[in-house]
């Protein structure tokens, strides 16, 4: 009976390992397949499409580099990606934190309003944007996008921060407060190396969102 019972799992652990390999393999497989495409020649490419490359061609990424202007897009790309994400954190962190700590008329309201600017699909936002865009003159500026990209990420940038927020004890802050400590220097000097997760999670996630969005550019 416990032999029967050990051929049993050892059956399904061998199982297991099979799916993993083969889940291995579809996920594996088409970063091998670009890269083996990227050092074909053109016609190769045509003619020998799921095989690897039969001459590697090294020359192919400084081609790309020099006539396809890769270098200028890259520093574009970074360049958007960091200013979007200054604008981001913030503009969101303080938001965040008046929401978490501060007492205002409206203030259950404005965190709701916020949080329906992540209901909005983007795509029907395109065309009004544009023209929002181009009648304020700062069309093809070097800080429009960023800020649409910051804008886009805010809802969700101040619902993660406001919730790591709400969790630091006010006690701590109080404490500052009782030495002398403005609510600014708490923000900076407490709320924000406590947060750091939180922060990590927000660069983390919109990084990646403005690093591969496309459709705007």
């Amino acid at each position: 009976m416990q032999s029967q019972k050990k051929s049993l799992v050892n059956m399904k652990q061998v199982m297991t390992y099979i799916l993993l390999v083969l889940l291995s393999i579809q996920a594996v497989y088409p970063i091998v397949w670009m890269v083996g495409g990227s050092l074909k020649s053109s016609s190769e490419l045509y003619t020998n499409i799921w095989g690897l490359p039969e001459q590697v061609q090294i020359s192919n990424y400084s081609s790309a580099w020099r006539d396809g202007y890769i270098g200028k897009y890259l520093f574009n790309s970074i360049l958007v990606t960091i200013i979007g994400m200054a604008i981001l954190i913030i503009a969101a962190s303080l938001t965040a934190y008046a929401l978490a700590r501060l007492s205002f008329r409206g203030k259950n309201m404005l965190f709701y309003l916020i949080l329906a600017t992540m209901m909005i699909p983007p795509d029907i936002m395109t065309i009004p944007l544009f023209t929002f865009v181009k009648n304020l003159g700062i069309l093809n500026k070097v800080y429009t996008l960023p800020t649409i990209y910051a804008a886009g990420g805010y809802g969700m940038a101040v619902f993660l921060l406001r919730g790591y927020f709400m969790g630091i004890p006010r006690e701590l802050e109080e404490a500052m407060s009782l030495d002398g400590a403005s609510k600014l220097q708490i923000f900076i000097r407490l709320i924000l190396p406590i947060a750091a997760p939180g922060f990590i999670t927000v660069l983390v996630t919109q990084s990646m969102s403005m690093w591969n969005e496309l459709y705007l550019h």
